[in-house]
């Protein structure tokens, strides 16, 4: 089930009650969307969700990518530590700079796949990097679904004075 929050933003939710039947259409959809969209993708993970849909992920848009015409869609992961502590300035700066020797441009997109840590960095990061550039979330728990996902709100913590005190309000693509 698709819904679209025109009156507020231009953002999309898309639900579905059986994860498990439904889970590989959802995300072939949603690559298949992103390769309409953008050049270059930066996914964006933890170890622990990356484990479990990592092979899928990347078989997904190896394919995407065999199946382009111009050959023009590519795509890496990037993978964030666990932990609230890896949420801060450092790994935004890592984040950017491997997106700046990468050459991703205006045209690329970040897919934040996981928890509220992910979908608050790579809304943050998708948010600078450039002045803006498009972010697609897909996260994996109630939290991130309401907070950064519907919200917008995206943030990191600064190590000496707390959680949560950098960051934007930007609306994820989808």
């Amino acid at each position: 089930m698709e819904y679209s929050l025109n009156s507020l933003t231009n953002t999309k939710i898309i639900y579905f009650e059986d994860q498990n039947s439904a889970k590989d259409k959802f995300l072939t959809d949603y690559f298949l969307k992103i390769k309409n969209l953008n050049s270059k993708i930066l996914i964006l993970t933890e170890e622990k969700i990356s484990s479990k849909y990592k092979d899928y992920i990347e078989n997904n848009l190896l394919s995407l990518k065999l199946d382009s015409k111009d050959n023009s869609l590519q795509f890496n992961v990037f993978f964030v530590k666990e932990g609230d502590f890896y949420k801060n300035q450092d790994i935004v700066t890592k984040i950017t700079s491997y997106m700046l020797e990468n050459s991703y441009d205006r045209s690329s997109c970040i897919v934040a796949f996981g928890g509220g840590k992910i979908t608050d960095l790579a809304g943050y990061v998708a948010s600078i990097y450039q002045r803006g550039i498009d972010c697609i979330l897909i996260p994996s728990t109630l939290l991130s679904m309401v907070d950064a996902s519907i919200g917008g709100k995206t943030g990191i913590n600064d190590l000496k004075y707390g959680k949560n005190l950098i960051g934007t309000v930007y609306q994820p693509k989808m």
